[in-house]
């Protein structure tokens, strides 16, 4: 009786122990599975302590971005200049600008203007009066004919037609001018005979007009 009661008092005993042991066990075991990693931060911290804030640096002015300066246009304190202003003295000693010659400018006026040559042109403008000529349109023959003598000076033909334009408006001064033109340039004129008879007939007329202005 004595052994079985030793027995069991000694039975609640280690049952005891091991409930005991069961936590301190499994404490281990999560020591040993979390060392590794507690050991790695150890000494990451160590290597690289975290540094303390900068209250200076939140304070300072945001830096101005590289450029900037450069696109902002330049500013003169200097005042401007003004030339005219009236507390500059004025320069006398500077000789005034001298007037322009007459003469030259007179001389300038009187020169003739640079005549145009253009044969083509003045052999159209010959066609052209000679059609206005034909369908009796004078004014019009007129103004093309001294058109073509203008582009062509050595052009013989619009002389001709002049004169006979002139002399059956009987504008005998006119027309003894271009008959006598047109003699000039076309020395060997097929018609020269009956041009030269013209002539003289028209000096006669001109020659009977002049005479009572004469006498009165």
């Amino acid at each position: 009786m004595g052994g079985e009661r030793t027995c069991d008092l000694k039975r609640p005993a280690s049952a005891m122990a091991r409930g005991r042991a069961w936590p301190l066990l499994a404490l281990l075991l999560c020591l040993v599975a979390f060392a590794p990693g507690l050991a790695a931060q150890s000494a990451k911290l160590a290597e690289d302590p975290p540094r303390p804030d900068d209250p200076s640096a939140s304070s300072a002015a945001p830096a101005s971005p590289p450029g900037d300066s450069a696109r902002k246009p330049a500013t003169s304190d200097a005042a401007p200049s003004d030339s005219s202003s009236p507390d500059k003295p004025i320069d006398t000693s500077a000789e005034p600008p001298k007037p322009p010659d007459p003469s030259s400018a007179s001389e300038a006026a009187a020169a003739p203007a640079q005549q145009e040559f253009d044969p083509l042109h003045a052999e159209r403008s010959l066609e052209v009066g000679s059609f206005y000529y034909k369908k009796g349109e004078l004014d019009a023959a007129v103004d093309r004919f001294q058109e073509a003598a203008r582009l062509n000076p050595k052009l013989a033909k619009p002389y001709l037609f002049l004169g006979e334009i002139y002399e059956k408006r009987s504008d005998a001064p006119d027309a003894l001018t271009a008959y006598r033109k047109y003699l000039q340039l076309f020395q060997n004129a097929p018609d020269r005979d009956k041009i030269q008879r013209r002539i003289e007939k028209l000096e006669g007329k001109a020659g009977r007009d002049a005479a009572p202005a004469g006498s009165g």
